[in-house]
């Protein structure tokens, strides 16, 4: 199943490879196998390891188109060179966040620090005041976002959010039921948006 041509997914996952289990690079790999299968380019941070690299290595791979963004202080850390695809770089994290979700039709959250999570919330937290009405999927591989669903709705409870604000993240369990979602939700209607 198809967006349509041209249409791309954000990515927000981790960078680094402190001591992460093997099973999350396999699922970042199948991840961006997935996005080439179905015909969907990835806008992701430019950076060689990690979740990331993994990611945009299989989509490079199976023939998406791959743009990776990356701030001008990260970009001897990340080692961009080693990235596939068109790679911008930035004046800031700040300008990143700006330029993926300018070039995102939609995103997907895998596995992350605090980087991610933060993207994440940014996403969610720009769709629900209007900014843009693209979908928003967390990945939930492993059972990686239980604790947040668990502190959003310990927020909602405490009467932080709305129940539509607890609803604007969708929650996938694999790689396919991310994808489906995110394909089945976006409009595509509104990608200069934000």
């Amino acid at each position: 199943m198809l967006i349509s041509a041209n249409r791309s997914v954000g990515i927000f996952c981790g960078a680094a490879e402190f001591d992460i289990h093997p099973a999350y690079l396999d699922m970042a790999r199948k991840f961006g196998a997935a996005l080439g299968s179905r015909g969907l380019g990835l806008v992701c941070g430019a950076s060689s390891p990690g979740l990331v690299g993994a990611v945009a290595d299989a989509a490079y791979n199976s023939g998406a188109k791959v743009t990776s963004i990356i701030p001008l202080s990260l970009l001897e850390k990340s080692m961009p060179e080693m990235a596939p695809g068109e790679i911008f770089v930035v004046k800031s994290i700040h300008h990143r966040r700006v330029l993926m979700h300018r070039l995102s039709d939609g995103f997907v959250a895998l596995p992350g620090g605090y980087g991610t999570i933060g993207e994440l919330l940014e996403a969610i937290s720009t769709r629900l005041l209007g900014l843009h009405q693209k979908p928003v999927v967390a990945l939930n591989f492993r059972g990686f976002y239980d604790p947040l669903g668990e502190l959003v709705d310990h927020v909602a409870r405490e009467g932080f959010i709305s129940t539509a604000g607890r609803n604007a993240i969708v929650v996938a369990s694999d790689v396919d039921e991310a994808l489906d979602v995110l394909v089945q939700r976006c409009s595509c209607a509104d990608r200069d948006s934000y």
